[in-house]
């Protein structure tokens, strides 16, 4: 077993959470200091301005809490040979573990807001799609230990 993995991506889960609340919060009193403030807005427009900003935080909220309540880590590491990825939550994304002689190919699809998403594909024709943003990071890790495996930019 090799001590030191190939790559490692860790976050707690409270972190995440928190942090995702401290920004909707921060989004939140925006919205209602630029409804309260602006001046000539008709009342009714104000109310439902800021109504639909409580609807969203609260609906925020209760996706982002459950991290802050339960904790724990989401982790990502490829080792010996191996892609594992381990998840406290479903937001987070799903636990996994691939090895990656079972890879058959590397999947990036164009999704909304011009990200990318990005998907493992294996032998046994399970895809594994990893969470936002770490896709490239870890295609590069397993090209480096894999050449062989291809990269597809699906439309």
């Amino acid at each position: 077993m090799n001590d030191k993995p190939d790559l490692v991506y860790q976050v707690g889960a409270r972190t995440h959470g928190g942090c995702m609340l401290l920004f909707f919060a921060v989004v939140w009193v925006a919205a209602v200091a630029f409804a309260l403030t602006v001046p000539g807005l008709p009342g009714w427009w104000v109310v439902c301005w800021i109504a639909a900003a409580t609807l969203t935080m609260a609906f925020l909220a209760g996706k982002h809490l459950p991290l802050v309540i339960r904790g724990g880590t989401n982790r990502l590491v490829i080792q010996d040979g191996w892609l594992r990825a381990e998840s406290p939550h479903q937001l987070l994304g799903r636990s996994f573990a691939v090895a990656l002689s079972t890879i058959t190919k590397l999947v990036v699809r164009p999704y909304n807001d011009g990200l990318d998403s990005y998907e493992v594909h294996t032998s046994s024709g399970e895809t594994f799609p990893l969470e936002d943003g770490l896709g490239p990071w870890v295609f590069k890790a397993i090209r480096q230990l894999h050449p062989e495996i291809p990269v597809e930019r699906r439309g």
